[in-house]
């Protein structure tokens, strides 16, 4: 330990004796340390501990899988069995989400309520920050008009009054008594206003054919996830036997808590971009490893002297590892500030409606696990900068540095070769990051200029739910989207008025449902299935969306008609397979629920609604007139800025119904922004790594051609002096550069080929054969290995001969 704090005390001097390389390599192990620590620190809050639950290892999320091995909500009646019939759980609590409007608690707002059992905070461990939460039976019908505000709720619109505990509140009509406030660290169902008891009838209970709930349930000690799937399974192939007309071809999956909150993207962009900053990492380790080559030239006789004096191999290069791992820490301390300038340029740049689906979010903070991460990435940075260095350092001639005295020495070819490799792998490394940051920064480019053609500025969007209380039936829902659309149109500023369940290029809305085609036989194993969107007859023409073939939905498509439908010509291709799909009919929904039969009028251009699909997805659309609903987004188009007409269409409503809140009032062009933010955010972080890649790339180029030609100064000025040109001394130092640089490229070219494959599966638009990507990337590349390189042979054709020979 004696000789440990030694070796510190005589780091910390050498530290010292050289402050301009001790800057340079503290400032970029902060970039490095800092970038990466902020990228662990989001995926640590959001997909590795998103939640603040007890034992969350032991909680699981059980989903009933279709025939397309995708998750999917449960059937209460399956649920019930596994309820009743399992022996792996201590508990199982149900819940589904349901869009309410609150009135009572100040101005009338629209909430996201999660409807669940009774036991579901028991099941979470759980405790309410004010009041209790829902006691044993209050998930009965008649017994289940209490509430549990979320912290958020209760900040918002309580205005933190403890005396909210026993207040009543209006939720779609009804009453309901505030009993409790849960914690502000409680994530679980993120997007969740307020908690209310899940009241099933008998009917209910029994249904196999609605799959709308969630369920949790915890594990028995000692049983394994496998085990508990196993059995849940036997439950399932026995309901599949009994009833098979809603159960057959079903299958359960069992996840994690973790895993269940977040969806399938989520988790891979943050791996994506944690590797990304471990790619800059490397880039950087990579840069302060030629560093050190240069800075143990002016050491060697050091070195020597310490050698000849009687020190050890494993002392000197021990020492020397202290000298990088010291460093590379010190860059660590200053990444914190890094850090916290990206975190919160992260956290304020996210919309509070984005963020509130994102479990986990409000917890981003450098706690201790970022920091033993970013001290665990310090102390890996300083040995594997510090090794190659340090061991080539062994290699030197001790008697001959001696006898050499101050003057240069060569370093050997084994240094030479080692500080080439690293600078080709610093370009190696930047052609990939920069051929992906383009390919992303395309495919987003891609991704927004196929939403040009809907006018996104004009477009007023914002959501409506119908209240059951009021909005019961059919012709009631039917009848408030009539007199909304039509008091729209009329109000000045307005060019069109429509109705929709969803937006182009979205991530949520779009309702699949199983076909039934009249007198086309599915083949056995063959899965039909459609996008259902219900918009008003004129919605797709005000979108500028072409009719390709029949008429589209009009006003006379009312109730007393016979249902009709304009599908996508995606659906048409797949589904009638060239043949005149106009005057066919079809069913939407599993036989136990399916739609009266539905004749089609019209064909219409392909649009892509989900953002995640590569192509478009056959789609039918329906007129709400004959299949209204009671949740759905109005978009209403402005004869200028959509947020003109905000105040005016508030107030048209008003008329209409005073209670009914209107939800994200906001244009197209911001809904847009909200709906793709997180893979703004991915693309944003992968341009600036690919930017810092490649200025890091080219510093290293830089430090290896000044370094060769500085160590070169004796055979440039012998050059020189047998008659050499300055042009053929510039042509000799920009050969080694240049052959590097095309190492380089050769190595980075595959790899980044790589990534752009994987990138395709990711992100709309990218395309792994994009060779104007890979073409640019080479050539910026090269120009920055080339202007890197001029300082460097500008020096050497300014060495003068005589001074040269003298110095040597």
């Amino acid at each position: 330990m004696h000789g440990l704090l030694q070796e510190l005390r005589f780091a910390l001097r050498q530290i010292r004796k050289s402050p301009g390389f001790s800057l340079a390599v503290v400032l970029t192990m902060a970039i490095g340390i800092g970038m990466s620590t902020a990228m662990f620190t989001v995926m640590d809050a959001v997909v590795l501990r998103p939640l603040a639950v007890p034992d969350m290892e032991r909680v699981a999320s059980v989903s009933e899988e279709s025939t397309d091995h995708i998750a999917r909500a449960d059937a209460m009646g399956n649920v019930q069995d596994w309820y009743t019939q399992s022996h792996s759980f201590s508990e199982m609590a149900w819940h589904r989400p349901v869009a309410m409007n609150m009135t009572g608690a100040g101005d009338p707002e629209q909430l996201m309520a999660t409807l669940s059992s009774a036991n579901l905070f028991d099941l979470l461990r759980v405790k309410p920050w004010l009041g209790r939460t829902f006691a044993k039976g209050e998930d009965e019908p008649g017994a289940d008009r209490v509430a549990v505000l979320s912290y958020s709720l209760w900040q918002k619109q309580f205005g933190e009054d403890r005396n909210a505990v026993g207040r009543k509140i209006q939720l779609d009509g009804k009453e309901y008594d505030v009993i409790g406030v849960m914690p502000q660290g409680f994530r679980y169902a993120s997007y969740s206003d307020i908690f209310i008891p899940l009241g099933l009838t008998p009917a209910e209970k029994a249904d196999r054919a609605g799959h709308l709930y969630s369920v949790l349930a915890r594990l028995n000690p000692g049983v394994t996830r496998e085990a508990a799937l196993a059995e849940l399974s036997a439950i399932a192939a026995h309901d599949a036997k009994e009833h098979p007309e809603t159960n057959l071809g079903w299958g359960l999956k069992l996840r994690t808590l973790a895993d269940s909150v977040n969806d399938d993207y989520t988790p891979m962009y943050m791996r994506l971009m944690l590797g990304v900053g471990i790619f800059v990492l490397l880039i950087i380790c990579a840069n302060v490893s030629n560093l050190q080559f240069a800075r143990s030239i002016g050491r060697r006789t050091e070195i020597a002297i310490r050698s000849a004096m009687g020190a050890g191999r494993t002392r000197i290069v021990r020492q020397l590892l202290i000298e990088s791992t010291l460093l590379c820490v010190t860059g660590a301390l200053a990444g914190i500030l890094v850090a916290r300038l990206q975190l919160h340029l992260t956290l304020i740049t996210m919309p509070p409606r984005v963020a509130r689906f994102l479990p986990g979010w409000s917890n981003i903070n450098l706690n201790g696990r970022a920091l033993a991460y970013s001290l665990g990435l310090a102390v890996f940075a300083g040995i594997f900068s510090g090794l190659a260095p340090s061991l080539s350092a062994l290699r030197l001639g001790v008697a001959e540095q001696l006898k050499a005295g101050g003057r240069t020495v060569a370093g050997d070819r084994r240094s030479h070769a080692l500080r080439n490799i690293f600078a080709v792998a610093q370009i190696t490394l930047a052609v990939a990051l920069v051929a992906g940051a383009a390919l992303m920064g395309s495919g987003m480019r891609a991704m927004l200029r196929q939403t040009d053609r809907y006018s996104p500025k004009t477009l007023l969007t914002f959501e409506v739910n119908l209240p059951h209380a009021r909005y019961a039936t059919a012709a009631q829902q039917k009848a408030f989207y009539d007199e909304s659309l039509q008091a729209l149109r009329n109000t000045p500023g307005v060019a069109s008025a429509d109705i929709t369940p969803t937006f182009p290029v979205n991530n949520t809305g779009v309702w699949w449902q199983d076909v039934n085609l009249e007198h086309v036989q599915a083949v056995p194993g063959e899965s039909r299935a459609t996008q259902r969107l219900t918009i008003s007859p004129s919605f797709l023409s005000a979108m500028h969306v072409s009719l390709l073939e029949g008429r589209w939905l009009n006003d006379s498509d009312g109730t007393s008609t016979t249902p009709v439908a304009v599908i996508s010509k995606k659906f048409a291709d797949r589904y009638f397979e060239g043949k005149d799909p106009i005057g066919r009919r079809m069913q939407l929904g599993k036989p136990s629920e399916a739609t009266p039969w539905i004749t089609v009028v019209g064909v219409a251009e392909d649009i892509t609604w989900l953002w995640v699909d590569k192509t478009p997805q056959p789609t039918v659309y329906l007129s709400y007139a004959q299949f209204p609903g009671d949740k759905t987004y109005f978009a209403v188009r402005a004869n200028g800025d959509a947020d003109s007409i905000a105040p005016a269409v508030r107030r048209a409503f008003a008329q209409i119904d005073a209670t009914l809140p209107l939800s994200d009032v906001q244009s197209y062009d911001v809904y847009l922004h909200e709906t793709l933010v997180g893979l703004e955010y991915v693309v944003g972080m992968f341009v600036i790594d690919a930017l810092v890649a490649l200025l890091l790339a080219a510093i290293g180029i830089f430090g290896v051609m000044a370094n060769s030609v500085s160590e070169r100064t004796h055979e440039i000025g012998v050059r020189m002096a047998m008659g050499a040109q300055p042009k053929q001394i510039r042509i000799l130092v920009l050969r080694r550069a240049a052959v590097l640089t095309i190492v380089g490229l050769a190595l980075g070219i595959p790899m980044a080929g790589g990534l752009a494959r994987m990138m395709a599966n990711l992100i709309f638009g990218v395309s792994a054969g994009d060779l104007r990507v890979f073409v640019g990337t080479a050539g910026a590349v090269t120009l920055v290995a080339l202007l890197a390189t001029l300082l460097p042979a500008h020096r050497a054709t300014s060495v003068q001969p005589m001074t040269a020979l003298r110095n040597e």
